[in-house]
C-alpha cells in the first residue's frame, strides 16, 4: 500500500514539474518577451539664477551675430547665414525648470526584439 501511495506521488510531482517545464514556463516567457522596457532620462532641474545666466549668454551670442552682420552690411559682402547657425545661441537658452524623475514604461516588443528574447532565454 505504502509502495503505491509513493509511486502516485512521486508521479503526481513528475507530472507537475513537466507541466510547469513544458507550459506555463514558456507561455511565461513568451509573455515577458513581449513588451520591452523603455527607460525615459531623468531631467535636471534649473534654477532661476541658471535660466537667467544663460539668458545673458543667449543676449551676446545675438549680439554677436548681429554685429557679424552689420559689419558684412557695410563692406558690401553677401552675408552667408550658413556660417552662423541660429540653433547655436537657441543651446545656450535655458528655461527654469524643476526636477523630473526617469519615467519606465512598456511597449510592445517588435518581432527582432522578440524573437532576440526568446533566444536569449531559451526557446
Amino acid at each position: 500500500m505504502n509502495r503505491k501511495i509513493l509511486l502516485f506521488v512521486a508521479l503526481a510531482l513528475a507530472g507537475c514539474y513537466l507541466f510547469y517545464w513544458y507550459e506555463l514556463r514558456p507561455a511565461k516567457i513568451r509573455h515577458n518577451c513581449s513588451w520591452t522596457k523603455v527607460t525615459d532620462p531623468a531631467i535636471l532641474a534649473i534654477t532661476k539664477e541658471t535660466a537667467e545666466a544663460s539668458k545673458v549668454e543667449y543676449d551676446k551670442c545675438v549680439e554677436e551675430y548681429n554685429k557679424k552682420k552689420e559689419e558684412a552690411d557695410r563692406n558690401g559682402t553677401v552675408w552667408d547665414k550658413l556660417n552662423f547657425r541660429g540653433d547655436a545661441c537657441n543651446a545656450k537658452l535655458k528655461h527654469e525648470r524643476t526636477y523630473t524623475p526617469e519615467k519606465v514604461w512598456y511597449r510592445e516588443a517588435n518581432d527582432k526584439e522578440y524573437g532576440f528574447c526568446l533566444h536569449e532565454k531559451g526557446l
